[in-house]
């Protein structure tokens, strides 16, 4: 070994760099960076052409290469043109020097940028290389690390601990690993970086790094696993595409883990993972199923990413913000049981398969604002302090189901089109309200206060359809129930007395069905005594909640009474004209008992029916001061 590696000015090496600039690059990108155009949107509006259906920002966020390639376009960028551009401003720090000396005297390059099929005849064996590799990175000094665009056929740095006497940083960026490369168990103590590194074939990289990983650009061409992984400096994993599976099983992430702009084209498993900084899977895309069901502790960031397969967020807990804005969900979303301790934001996401928060628990807010979804939201057991959700338009059946779900300061909106009938686009059964504003909505529920019904075949609809349900008639009285409980709990009368009254009257329609039920007939008896006196009370007094049946019920009592002493053989003791007299001698024996007695001089006819309707003047007047007294304090 003695003159120094030329690969830094070879052919091989401005292809390699190439090959990743033209890809890292977008249109826009390259024509912003450009020195040498004078006008770059003349340059851009050349390569849209007059097509005015080109998307303008479509166009500029194209791979720089992939234009460049299209013949449908008149682009005049050439490949070296970019990497010139981009040499220009050198943003990698690229060195311009390979600091190791040549394998021979006579070889061009250094053992570690040669070409692997030279391998074979310089009698260079895959342990020669990995223990070189070792050696390097433990000498003293930046540039003994420096491993750019480095060519291996295998490496195995499985069950070591690489540690130098500095800080410099292990540099593999834009290197090529041709055949199976191995980091089980292995140990870096200093940043690793794999920025533009390409992988063909990856084997066991169950390591440990305690500094940065770095390995942004990076085409992982076989299976990538980083099992028990544990990261203890930024991973960098940007622009990664995975084609094929990726295990991050247990791996600890403790500071942010960046996987922005990443495909995953196999099955991507994170499961128990932990990560204690920000994990950001923003406009990435995961064409298998995706398996992130870990501990984020800081933030989850899933915006704009296109999730092709099914989604499993088990038991997930996010212990700062969930955020998956103007997300895509082709397959299965399964979050149940998961807990969302930050804000919660799903607005605009897009539900394509079975959609479930069951038993998920959402400490702070979420919010679902103009989500597309073509099944039902599965909220059933869920717990939500609060938030903010908005039905989106063109929808013709309920998409949120809350039953058996508690409900805190959640607010509801809908488009015009479908405000007044908003509750009926969700499902409320058995659901607890814990602070939830129902004055903030009392106009939605107006005027029928009910929030059984729904469109659809739901549980409201099929209860007009089956009125004898026992079943679902029990499950329509406990809602509504509950429902009064969490009115009444914040203050707000009016909805605890109407819910009051369709619970009472939903308990009547319960016996009804149990009386038809029982083949037991002296149970029959003791349902129809109890259906009637249900009946009766809500129809004179509303189950107390309307004045207006008591006043309604008297006005009824007392023309009915006034017809009873016309028809009796003796004449009342009162005169009048046009039978005015039964009238007014029914009023008299309507308060009879607020005024004094019946006329003595009456018959004893007239005075026994005198004295019921007396009775119930008095009982019908108690009621109304009763039903006053209660509609007031409401």
């Amino acid at each position: 070994m003695s003159e120094g590696c030329e690969f830094f000015s070879s052919d091989a090496w401005n292809q390699r760099l190439t090959e990743f600039v033209v890809m890292s690059w977008d249109v826009e990108t390259f024509l912003r960076k450009s020195q040498t155009r004078t006008s770059t949107v003349a340059t851009f509006e050349k390569f849209t052409g007059s097509d005015e259906t080109v998307d303008a920002d479509t166009v500029a966020q194209l791979p720089i290469g992939q234009a460049i390639e299209d013949t449908d376009n008149e682009l005049d960028i050439t490949r070296s043109e970019v990497l010139e551009t981009w040499r220009s401003h050198n943003q990698d720090r690229i060195p311009d020097k390979c600091p190791h000396d040549c394998y021979t005297t006579d070889a061009e390059y250094c053992l570690f940028h040669m070409d692997p099929e030279a391998h074979p005849k310089q009698d260079i064996t895959t342990n020669e290389i990995s223990k070189q590799v070792a050696e390097t990175i433990s000498k003293q000094g930046e540039q003994t690390k420096c491993f750019v665009g480095s060519r291996f056929s295998q490496l195995d740095l499985s069950n070591k601990t690489l540690q130098a006497p500095d800080n410099h940083p292990i540099d593999f960026r834009f290197s090529t690993f041709q055949q199976e490369t191995s980091f089980s168990e292995t140990v870096f103590e200093q940043n690793v970086k794999f920025k533009g590194a390409k992988f063909e074939t990856v084997g066991d990289n169950s390591s440990q790094s305690k500094s940065e990983y770095n390995a942004h650009y990076v085409d992982f061409k076989g299976d990538f696993d980083f099992m028990r992984a544990e990261f203890r400096s930024e991973a960098d994993f940007k622009f990664c595409t995975f084609l094929g599976d990726v295990r991050f099983n247990s791996a600890e992430f403790a500071a942010a883990a960046m996987f922005n702009y990443s495909r995953f084209e196999g099955r991507s498993d994170f499961m128990a993972s932990t990560f204690t900084g920000k994990a950001d899977f923003s406009k990435c895309r995961f064409d298998e199923v995706a398996y992130l069901n870990g501990t984020y502790d800081t933030a989850g960031i899933f915006n704009y990413t296109v999730f092709a397969g099914d989604v499993v967020l088990y038991r997930t807990i996010f212990s700062g913000k969930a955020e998956f804005f103007a997300t895509k969900f082709g397959g299965e979303f399964d979050s149940g049981y998961a807990k969302f301790r930050g804000e919660a934001r799903f607005n605009e996401a897009e539900f394509t398969d079975d959609t479930s928060f069951e038993n998920s628990v959402f400490s702070d807010e979420i919010y679902l604002k103009n989500v597309s979804t073509e099944s039902l939201i599965n909220l059933t057991h869920s717990r939500i302090a609060g938030g903010e959700i908005v039905l989106p338009k063109g929808i013709d059946t309920p998409i949120f189901d809350f039953s058996f779900a508690t409900l805190g300061a959640v607010s509801f909106d809908a488009p015009v089109e479908i405000v007044d009938e908003l509750f009926e686009y969700v499902i409320f059964n058995r659901t607890k309200f814990k602070e939830f504003n129902f004055n903030e909505h009392q106009e939605n529920l107006k005027p029928s206060w009910r929030i059984h019904t729904t469109v659809g075949d739901s549980p409201g609809s099929l209860l007009e359809r089956r009125p004898r349900d026992r079943e679902m008639l029990n499950a329509l009285e406990s809602t509504y129930n509950r429902a009064k409980v969490g009115a009444k709990d914040v203050g707000h009368n009016k909805a605890a007395s109407e819910f009051f009254f369709k619970q009472m009257s939903t308990r009547r329609r319960q016996y009804l069905a149990r009386f038809w039920n029982t083949p037991d007939w002296r149970k029959k008896g003791v349902l129809l005594a109890r259906w009637a006196s249900n009946g009766t009370i809500g129809l004179i007094t509303g189950y107390g909640e309307r004045p207006s049946y008591v006043i309604g019920t008297s006005m009824l009592v007392i023309p009915l009474f006034s017809v009873v002493y016309w028809a009796l053989p003796s004449d009342p003791p009162t005169s009048g004209k046009f039978g005015l007299e039964y009238l007014i001698f029914s009023i008299q024996s309507f308060v009879t008992l607020i005024l004094g007695s019946a006329p003595a001089d009456s018959s004893v006819a007239f005075q026994f029916v005198s004295a019921i309707e007396a009775f119930i003047g008095a009982f019908l007047i108690a009621l109304l001061v009763f039903t006053l007294t209660r509609s007031i304090h409401r």
